[in-house]
């Protein structure tokens, strides 16, 4: 599984909402006007099989709550690369998945991420998945989405680095959260 480089983030409330070990994708054609994250696309590429990573995340897990996976574009990994993303996920237990990806809908996803997506929502100690969709656009505002999952639960936020991104949550395990069903779920 080729990454740019994994790495432990506590920007809670920034790019995402828990502490996170996150993993930058290998490829990006860099079509986002005014691109914050070119300099990843220099970052070393560096193969890891799921056990290793799953052996850094479980080193990380005092401090991690869950998995981001954002800088570069999710979207252009191939089948391979995406099973061996659903594989580490399941062996290291994260109960948590954040997605990043410039797409601007399901629709425009490959469909090698739309059955990753699919089988990763299935998987039994997975409790929140989500996908932040949209392009950066430099021009416009960033804005902070706060997400309320009960009355009793701790708020948390994302913030969205322009006002045409938004956030989908296919899987949560709190009552009352907003739950975005796959296609596939709808029939």
């Amino acid at each position: 599984m080729l990454l740019r480089y994994p790495y432990f983030t506590n920007d809670i409330g920034g790019d995402q909402p828990w502490h996170s070990m996150k993993l930058i994708a290998p490829y990006c054609d860099f079509l986002c006007a005014g691109c914050q994250n070119r300099h990843l696309g220099q970052a070393e590429l560096k193969d890891f099989s799921p056990e290793s990573l799953k052996g850094i995340y479980e080193s990380l897990a005092p401090f991690v709550e869950g998995v981001t996976i954002g800088g570069l574009e999710v979207n252009f990994c191939d089948f391979g690369w995406l099973q061996d993303l659903l594989s580490f996920i399941n062996g290291a237990k994260s109960p948590k998945l954040l997605i990043y990806t410039r797409q601007s809908d399901w629709s425009e996803l490959s469909e090698s991420l739309q059955y990753t997506l699919e089988a990763l929502s299935e998987l039994p100690t997975l409790e929140f998945l989500a996908v932040k969709y949209g392009r950066y656009l430099a021009d416009r505002p960033k804005r902070i989405e706060t997400f309320i999952p009960e009355a009793d639960a701790t708020p948390w936020s994302l913030s969205l680095a322009s006002d045409n991104q938004f956030l989908k949550i296919y899987k949560s395990p709190c009552p009352g959260t907003h739950i975005t069903k796959l296609p596939w779920q709808s029939h």
